[in-house]
């Protein structure tokens, strides 16, 4: 899901993959819109940062700690290089994480409430986009199964 991501994304942009990518460090021709290229990658490391802060806010964590949390996210030499490559991490990362958030503020709702099953379908939409990026998305579905098995253990405990 994450290349077919950037390839919509940079067909929308008017790449026609004429650009031969075999070799690093060959210049790219002017006519390459490396705008479409690099713009998704860029806008999913840029949704990271305030994403961050509402799952952290969702895990119970104060104002200070998730400003602190996306702060951490802002200012990590690695993702902030790595989002404005064309690949696919940006992607993986902001699925996991909306699974995440999905997940623990889902939790604070009562089971089957619009609220809870809204939460769940996004948090579920991450798993699926987590999963169809890279393999590496298999912790975001423990996740949620483990998120779901305590969800159900409590909901049961209460009947």
């Amino acid at each position: 899901m994450g290349k077919l991501l950037l390839c919509l994304v940079a067909w929308l942009g008017g790449y026609d993959g004429s650009q031969s990518w075999d070799k690093i460090g060959v210049d790219i021709p002017p006519e390459v819109n490396l705008l479409a290229l690099r713009g998704a990658p860029a806008l999913q490391g840029a949704l990271l940062v305030p994403l961050m802060f509402a799952t952290a806010r969702a895990l119970g964590i104060s104002t200070p700690g998730a400003l602190l949390a996306a702060c951490g996210v802002l200012l990590d030499g690695c993702f902030l290089v790595e989002s404005r490559f064309v690949l696919t991490d940006a992607t993986l990362l902001l699925c996991i994480v909306l699974q995440v958030w999905g997940c623990a503020s889902a939790a604070k709702h009562p089971p089957l409430s619009a609220a809870w099953v809204r939460r769940t379908i996004v948090g579920g939409l991450g798993v699926a986009g987590a999963l169809c990026t890279k393999w590496t998305g298999v912790s975001a579905l423990a996740m949620a199964g483990g998120s779901g098995h305590g969800g159900l253990t409590r909901t049961l405990a209460l009947t």
